[in-house]
């Protein structure tokens, strides 16, 4: 983990697709002294991220084909409507999570300004923390 903690209990919602990365990401992000909302694909929705009110979400995408219609039918895109669309969420800093590099690019143009960070796995917990801290310190 990083040296520098936070100082104060800023809020992190986690979404992720199991919940052994979910709570793994919970457990990461809690040790630097973040509270976190972790919550698994498909059992998210802009209630459960308004409610917590945070000051990042950062979403685990599960993309492993390349990038074309059947992404904007997935439980993941229609979340990011959601949250893009309630004006309790719009606002929300936004970090994506990719498995592969390949769809960086095209997620960033397909999403364009609704991204502060697109990083991609195997991550460097030290440097994605970091940008966590830049994302968050920038609200």
């Amino acid at each position: 983990m990083g040296k520098e903690k936070s100082t104060k209990k800023d809020r992190i919602c986690f979404i992720g697709h199991d919940s052994d990365t979910v709570e793994f990401f919970k457990v990461f992000l809690e040790g630097d002294g973040y509270e976190v909302l972790s919550l698994v694909v498909g059992q998210a929705d802009s209630a459960h991220v308004s409610d917590f009110c945070p000051d990042l979400v950062i979403l685990d995408l599960y993309l492993y084909s390349d990038l074309d219609l059947s992404f904007y039918r997935s439980s993941e895109y229609q979340l990011l409507q959601q949250l893009r669309s309630c004006k309790e969420t719009t606002r929300i800093p936004l970090i994506v999570v990719l498995t592969l590099e390949r769809f960086a690019k095209d997620l960033e143009r397909v999403l364009d300004e609704d991204i502060r960070e697109v990083v991609v796995k195997p991550l460097d917990m030290n440097k994605f923390l970091a940008k966590v801290r830049k994302v968050v310190s920038s609200k």
